[in-house]
Order: structure tokens, then sequence, then C-alpha cells
């Protein structure tokens, strides 16, 4: 990797990150720097000596051992030497630190501002991130005790102005059971500040393998129609080319109305007997899809169709997905696109839909200007078009 050019995309003002996952945005390395600073971290950490899950507990389970020095030299060589490609790998690792991430102490006092110190890093200034809220733990004396979804809203809830929450459940569970849980979520939110935080709703999981939108399609609809102009939906779909069940949840999900389309590849990166129609009804309805490049090469080897990236520019907004699975961020992102023949003038198009399409778009046009301006020499000139890179304009 060219380290000098990737400086440069790291620099780079990103209005926003309107695809990432929550337990996904901080790396893995990171989480486990945590873990070896921090002594108040270790205390009553435990893991699993058959495939190194780190657990939380005041009773652990007798085949657990308390964290040493062996674990965490396991997992930093799992880290390090993991294929990146594989899916049971990206499973195995997540597992490791699920446990961790979602303990309160642990949530509030080191992963919530870890993500803030991210988008810093990557000169991030909002997100828009997928979770699932109601699985985050306390300690008990003898077993784990869950936090209420009120208390884990509290929690996110002064971190508001940096990201919003779109709630997300499985594809894998049934119909009434997504509806109820949406209900539930939005129930305990409406007409309270909470609404300032969560902005809508997505479903998720392996196209091929899961329940189709069209499946969840009734239920999801007649939630809408329950709370007319209060649901929105931000869908995973069309992850998958040249796959009939991957095009039709493209087309449920416009169905729904999904204000934007989680990847659509199967659409957007589509030269084979393009569904235009269904394209253009995305389009006419103004809604988005989030291109996640890396992740998509990563998990499915779809290399970039840069020329539709183009062709669709103004339809497309750029996410980094799942951070830490795939060793990448929203800056590689943008640099694999500039090295796979992107100009620098259709990135800042680029940026500029991440601003346009966002959530919080009235509040972040208001400091727009202030924005511009303190980035204005990465930016350049709007009328002339000019950005700067290494001191050339391009």
């Amino acid at each position: 990797m060219d380290r000098k050019i990737y400086n440069v995309f790291k620099s780079m003002p990103k209005p926003s990150n309107l695809h990432t996952h929550f337990s996904a945005i901080v790396s893995y390395r990171k989480i486990l720097n945590l873990v070896i600073e921090n002594d108040d971290v270790r205390v009553n950490l435990y893991y699993d000596p058959k495939n190194f899950n780190l657990e939380y507990s005041r009773n652990p389970k007798p085949s657990f051992k308390l964290i040493n020095e062996i674990c965490i030299e396991n997992i930093k060589s799992l880290i390090n030497d993991s294929n990146i490609d594989d899916p049971d790998i990206f499973s195995k690792i997540s597992s490791i630190f699920f446990g961790i991430i979602r303990y309160k102490d642990f949530f509030q006092k080191y992963y919530l501002p870890a993500i803030i110190s991210h988008m810093k890093m990557h000169n991030i200034k909002y997100m828009e991130v997928r979770s699932k809220l109601g699985s985050v733990y306390d300690l008990g004396p003898d077993k784990k005790i869950p936090v209420s979804i009120l208390e884990e809203l509290e929690l996110l809830y002064q971190y508001k102005d940096y990201f919003k929450i779109i709630v997300q459940t499985s594809k894998y569970i049934t119909s009434d059971a997504v509806v109820k849980y949406f209900d539930e979520i939005h129930n305990l939110i409406r007409k309270t500040k909470y609404t300032e935080l969560v902005i809508g709703y997505d479903i998720v999981g392996d196209e091929i393998n899961s329940n189709s939108i069209e499946y969840f399609f009734n239920g999801l609809n007649n939630l809408k129609n329950k709370y007319p102009n209060e649901i929105n939906y931000y869908l995973h779909a069309g992850e998958i080319l040249y796959s009939n069940k991957s095009l039709d949840n493209i087309k449920y999900a416009v169905r729904l109305d999904s204000k934007r389309i989680g990847h659509g590849i199967n659409l957007i990166y589509n030269n084979h007997n393009v569904n235009k129609s269904l394209l253009n009804e995305a389009f006419n309805k103004k809604i988005l899809f989030e291109i996640c490049p890396l992740s998509n090469l990563y998990l499915f080897h779809y290399y970039p169709a840069i020329n539709n990236i183009v062709k669709y520019i103004d339809h497309i907004v750029i996410g980094s997905d799942d951070n830490n699975k795939q060793r990448t961020n929203l800056s590689l992102d943008f640099m694999f696109l500039y090295m796979s023949g992107i100009s620098l003038l259709q990135i800042k198009q680029l940026l500029i839909n991440s601003i346009s399409h966002n959530y919080d778009f009235e509040s972040f046009v208001k400091d727009f200007d202030v924005w511009y301006s303190d980035n204005s020499d990465f930016l350049g000139n709007t009328n002339k078009n000019v950005f700067i890179i290494d001191g050339t304009k391009k």
C-alpha cells in the first residue's frame, strides 16, 4: 500500500459514513490493545480455551480461564494471520470479541469513545450505524443481567450528534418476530427524545440462505401503515450479483420505499441483463445505493464496476461496512476507488452525496459552510471543481 496516498485519503474530509455496523467500527486490534493496556478491562474477563471467546463473568463456567498472555497471544495471531476472504474466520473472530463490546462497563467507558476516536482519525463528521438494540449486559453476583433498551439508548444518546442508529435484526428469524421487535422499539421511542437518535430499521443476513424481503414484505408494510410517516427502512438488499433472489430483495425494498439500499450491487455492478425499470423506479424514488467496495471485494470477490459507479454516481454513497472484520476503513475504500480509476472530482461528488442523503441533512447544512471552509485546502474551490493532492490540482 502506498502510505503517502493513504494518508491523503485518511485526512480527506468525509461528511458521512452511511453504511457501517456498530460492533464492526473499531478494529479488533484496537479492542485487544484496550484489553492489554487497561487493568480494569481485564477484571472478571475470562476466555473459553476451545475458541478463545472472551466473556465477562463473576461466576465463569468451569472450563473457562481468566484471561492471560497465552490467550492474548493466540488472539493476536488469529487477527494478524487470518484470511480476510474467509467468512468462517470472520464469524470466529466476531464471536471472540462480541462479549467484550456488549459488556456495559466496556461499552460506555471504552467502546463508545473508541468509535469517536476512529471518526476523528479518519476525519468522518457523522455516521449512520446499524445496531441490534437489547444486547448490552451487566454483571450480577452469579449471572449476566440484560441492560434495558432504554438504558442502552441513554448511553448512546450522548453521542447523537456523532451518529444515528438504524435498528437491525436478522433475516433468519420469522416475519412476526421481526415486526414484533421493531414495533416494540418504535413504541418505546416514539414521542421521546430518542427519535433524535433512532432513525430507522433494517434486516440483515446472508441473502442466499436467509429469508427474502418478499417474505417480510407484508409485515413491514403493515408496520409502516400502523405508524404513518414514522417508520423509515434502510434495507440490506442486492449483495449477490446475478442472483434472482438478490434482485427480488431490491424489488421489494424499493416497494417498501427504503430510504437507501445497503449494497444493491446486483443492480449497480450488473453489466448483463440489467433490470432498467427497477433501476429507474429506485432512482425516481430518490433511493440511494450504499456501495461498500472493499467489503464486496473481500466477501464475494466482486471488483468494483467503475464505469457503472461513474454512470450512476448521483445515486451512490460509499460506506465501509464491517471495518474490523475486513481490516479496512472508509479511507481505504476511497483510496481503493481512486486507485481503480475513480477521479478526485468523482470522489468529491460521492462525498457531497453523503451529505444530501443523510438523515441529519438539515442540521448538516446549517454548519456546512463552516465545515467546507475548515476543509477547503483539500476540497478546493467548488466553482472551479479543483482538488489538491500532493500539491497538484486534479
